[in-house]
């Protein structure tokens, strides 16, 4: 069982470090407001043209509240941002299809 769970965990290594050709370049930047946060699982939602999406916060995702910076567990809901996030195929499987760039809660 020890030795199955390695084996998944090095693959899920492979495929997340040999994915990165799936991202797509464009980085979108947007003005909006976080309509949900999802702390365990470290994404937020945000509203956008009328849809919702789902973007997921990353270890090296820079948030910032004015010249300080914050963490994840800082941001409210109904926060005005500006956020900087890229598409990337791998994350769908987790039902996340973005993951953030950057974080400006505005003020």
């Amino acid at each position: 069982m020890r030795k199955a769970l390695i084996c998944f965990l090095i693959i899920v290594a492979f495929l997340g470090s040999s994915c990165a050709f799936l991202e797509e370049k464009e980085i979108k930047a947007e003005q909006t407001k976080i309509t949900s946060i999802y702390k365990k699982e470290k994404y937020i939602s945000i509203k956008v043209a009328g849809k919702d999406l789902k973007i997921y916060v990353q270890r090296d995702t820079k948030i910032t509240k004015g010249e300080s910076e914050i963490k994840f567990s800082d941001l409210s809901v109904e926060d005005k941002v500006d956020i900087s996030y890229v598409k990337r195929v791998w994350l769908s499987v987790l039902g996340v299809s973005y993951s953030a760039r950057i974080i400006k809660v505005l003020q």
